[in-house]
């Protein structure tokens, strides 16, 4: 016999019931009888094989699940169906149901009976408002379902029966509830047990929970009232949490940041994780109802989507749509430390870091046992290594959305090492705050074979002028005013401090000298003020020409001395303090030798004056100043004068013998008694 054949007949009405008959053709004895009709068929209505062996029946016309034959285990509806028909499931062997996003609308009873529905998957991104009457009516080994935020209303009987029910989760509002919806199902949904979420039957005749959730938005349901909000008693209660929101991201270097919104309705979210989708294990958490965070260990180049899901102490929600793609950056070029020539120390070493920017984060690490520091400036120092051991430094660096670099440098500490030095005496211990004072420190293990230690004074560097193991001087530098510590430090890297070893003290200033000018005879009171003249209570000494002075009273600002005797000229008066701290004022005195009367000639005169007088001596003038002359203690009148003569007009005055006091500007004086007679 031969094969048969087919052919396909086009143009037909969709949704009309037809049947088919054959005529055989024949080039020699023309056409057969036409043959009994075929059986009768729908047009756009096709079986489509199924879980267990049964079959859908689908109606491509209206993109409808219409019935199922002998379906059983898990089925999955196809993508691009609309609508599921009423009891188009009914009475089914079904153990899983997974209906896509395209399904629009699902038929009263569509699974009612279905014994052996144990899951049902719900699209998420449902369009469906209803789940309609007696949906899973009797669908015994169903225990948990996920409600879509799409869903208003659930039908009178859509759960009724289903006794092995436990978990209902709602993704939106609570929706309205038709007569007897759980009937049979426990008074459900109702409170769940402690740490649980979404809406939790407990065991038969069991009652709430008995703790009471804080901080949640709950609903309270009964078949009299529906639901609606109250307080958290009774055996009928339920709460929620609606799905997140899609997120949004940003991306960032090897990272994203990703904002998660609040639902829009339902009880406020405490927290959220984020999830990336393409990698599961990068995750960021967000505390409060809204907020960012940042994933960070993402691939640079690779397209990223996040989710977020509420995670607060009720549990975790369904998670949400994803959000917009981002493709994080790769970051910017290392610095990787470039390093200069190491100095070996007795427990290790130091090194500079030439390229050391403070922008970056610096850290270290060490072999063989060594400790390592980095410095504000980049001078690594490495302690703790043994004598004689090489060690090796790792410096990495890093800095944000930059990569991570790193360099090794090694070194050999000096063999033997060295003792620990001491300091016995400092001298002197006060200098001035401007330094330049010559120190000498003596004590022990001062210096490491021939290299030169250093020397701080509070951290101030000094200078070395010579050094051995038991003797340094140094030139102190500047400083504030205090006792400060004195630190040596030798080659070996071994130091060794002495507390409030060196005081430095503020330098004197000398503003005034009053009187400046003064017998050379000596015997001027002098003030002179100024800043700091007196070190705590200790009396200060004071020079005029490197002859010393006698202080009569001495403060911090004001120091009274009796000059001494001195050769004539001006003189440099030095203060100097207790603490040998000194200030010099120069040619800031004048000594000036004393004026002497040789002869006055005439000696007489008459009592009505008009005599002229000479008056011949030394130092009778001081410069160009003219000096005064009295008679008898009345002034005469000075006509000329120089340093050997001066001729004065005697004034009137009594009869006697009159003393003549001739006195410079500088204020120093000469008497000669009964030099001139009144007769």
């Amino acid at each position: 016999s031969a094969s048969p054949l087919t052919c396909d007949v086009t143009g037909l009405t969709n949704g009309t019931s037809y049947t088919f008959k054959v005529v055989a053709h024949s080039n020699t004895n023309g056409d057969s009888a036409a043959s009994s009709a075929s059986s009768s068929v729908t047009v756009g209505i096709v079986d489509v094989p199924a879980g267990g062996g049964g079959s859908l029946t689908i109606d491509y016309a209206t993109h409808t699940v219409t019935g199922s034959t002998n379906c059983a285990g898990a089925v999955t509806i196809p993508n691009g169906i609309t609508s599921i028909a009423a009891s188009a499931f009914a009475n089914s062997a079904l153990t899983s149901i997974t209906i896509p996003d395209s399904v629009t609308s699902i038929g009263a009873g569509a699974f009612q009976g279905a014994t052996s529905l144990a899951s049902v998957t719900l699209p998420t991104n449902a369009s469906f408002t209803a789940i309609a009457d007696n949906t899973f009516n009797g669908a015994t080994s169903l225990t948990t379902i996920t409600i879509p935020s799409s869903v208003t209303s659930i039908g009178a009987g859509a759960f009724q029966g289903t006794t092995s029910l436990a978990s209902v989760y709602f993704l939106g509002n609570a929706p309205a509830l038709g007569t007897a919806a759980f009937t049979g199902a426990g008074v459900a949904p109702a409170v769940p047990a402690a740490g649980a979420r979404g809406v939790t039957r407990p065991a038969n005749g069991a009652g709430v929970g008995a703790a009471t959730p804080t901080g949640v938005t709950y609903y309270r349901f009964s078949s009299a009232t529906g639901w609606g909000a109250g307080p958290w008693t009774g055996a009928n209660l339920a709460f929620w949490m609606p799905r997140p929101p899609a997120p949004t991201a940003v991306k960032g270097v090897q990272s994203a940041t990703v904002t998660v919104s609040a639902p829009s309705s339902g009880p406020t979210p405490t927290g959220y994780t984020v999830t990336a989708v393409q990698d599961p294990t990068k995750t960021c958490p967000v505390s409060g109802a809204s907020g960012s965070c940042v994933v960070s260990g993402l691939t640079a180049g690779t397209s990223y989507t996040f989710t977020a899901t509420v995670t607060d102490g009720y549990g975790t929600s369904v998670a949400s749509a994803a959000s917009n793609a981002v493709t994080p950056d790769a970051p910017a070029a290392a610095l990787n430390p470039i390093f200069g020539t190491p100095t070996p120390t007795a427990n290790g070493f130091t090194v500079q870091i030439t390229n050391y920017d403070p922008a970056y984060t610096w850290n270290g690490s060490a072999t063989a046992g060594g400790s390592v520091n980095i410095s504000n400036t980049g001078l690594v120092t490495v302690t703790g290594v043994a004598a004689n051991t090489s060690s090796t430094v790792t410096v990495t660096t890093t800095r944000t959305n930059y990569a991570q670099g790193s360099g090794q440098v090694s070194a050999t500490s000096l063999a033997g090492g060295s003792s620990t030095p001491t300091i016995a005496t400092v001298t002197p211990a006060v200098g001035p705050t401007t330094g330049g004072t010559t120190v000498t420190i003596t004590g022990t293990n001062l210096k490491y074979l021939t290299t030169k230690p250093t020397v701080t004074f509070g951290g101030e560097r000094a200078m070395v002028t010579s050094s051995s193991s038991t003797q340094i001087v140094v030139t102190s530098p500047s400083g504030s005013a205090g006792a400060k510590a004195i630190v040596v430090t030798t080659t070996t890297g071994v130091s060794v401090t002495k507390a409030s070893a060196f005081t430095y003290v503020a330098v004197p200033t000398i503003s005034k000298v009053t009187p400046a000018v003064g017998p050379a005879t000596g015997g001027t009171a002098v003030t002179i003020t100024g800043t700091n003249l007196k070190y705590l209570v200790s009396t200060p000494t004071v020079t005029f020409g490197g002859v010393a002075g006698t202080v009569t009273a001495s403060s911090a600002t004001s120091i009274t001395v009796t000059a001494p005797a001195n050769t004539a000229g001006p003189k440099t008066i030095v203060v100097t303090t207790t603490t040998g701290v000194a200030v010099a004022k120069e040619s800031a005195f004048t000594s000036v030798a004393v004026p002497a009367i040789a002869t006055v000639t005439p000696a007489v005169g008459p009592t009505t004056g008009g005599t002229s007088v000479t008056i011949t001596g030394t130092n009778l003038k001081y410069l160009t100043t003219t000096p005064t002359v009295t008679f008898g203690g009345v002034a005469a009148t000075v006509t000329a004068s120089s340093a050997t003569s001066v001729t004065v007009t005697a004034p009137a005055n009594t009869k006697g013998a009159k003393s003549i006091v001739v006195t410079t500007t500088t204020g120093v004086s000469v008497t000669k008694a009964s030099a001139f007679t009144y007769q």
